[in-house]
């Protein structure tokens, strides 16, 4: 028996097999600052990170860990479409529709360090994979969405003339966390 000696080179790839890896970041300036980032996220279990082919086929599928990271290994070379949604997608069959949970929308996508967005936030990036270097930084980025308050209904009134018209206006707000405030101005009420 011969003793064998392993080495690991980092940087290298062996036998054309790739680790693509990056992050979903919730990015609450919604590249203001031009960059996919902030606090990593999975939205609470509801991500996953697809890579399809070529034909639109998915060739693999990563769940997006706590952090927001997620991690393909052995990704043959090749170019390929990574996809965020909230699907699982199954390998070799077409990828599952693009969307977030209600609520989120795309900011952005980007691969690199630094400055920059592939221009449409659309969850699908762009990717190819060569070379000896395993693909890092492919990054997503969502927002939560601002839904308009609802102001409700003010009922129908009765006043004499000269007299003053009070009443009480209520909103409500579907976002979690928000500081409703809203004014009433006699441009924007109609008359009937």
């Amino acid at each position: 028996m011969s003793n064998m000696a392993i080495t690991t080179l980092a940087g290298y790839v062996m036998n054309d097999k790739y680790i693509l890896a990056g992050r979903v970041f919730e990015d609450e300036d919604a590249l203001d600052d031009g960059l996919v980032d902030g606090t990593g996220t999975n939205l609470g279990g509801a991500l996953y990170v697809q890579l399809t082919d070529a034909s639109g086929n998915v060739a693999a599928t990563a769940a997006v860990e706590t952090d927001g990271s997620f991690t393909f290994t052995d990704v043959t070379g090749g170019s390929y479409t990574a996809q965020l949604t909230t699907t699982a997608g199954v390998v070799g069959e077409p990828m599952p529709a693009t969307e977030l949970p209600v609520g989120w929308g795309y900011t952005g996508e980007h691969h690199g360090a630094g400055a920059g967005d592939d221009g449409q936030p659309d969850g699908l990036l762009s990717v190819s994979v060569s070379g000896t270097t395993n693909i890092r930084e492919v990054h997503f980025g969502v927002k939560q969405l601002n839904t308009p308050p609802n102001l409700a209904i003010i009922g129908n009134k009765t006043l004499y003339e000269l007299e003053t018209l009070f009443f009480t206006a209520t909103a409500t707000d579907a976002d979690l966390g928000s500081v409703l405030t809203f004014s009433l101005d006699a441009a924007s009420l109609s008359l009937g």
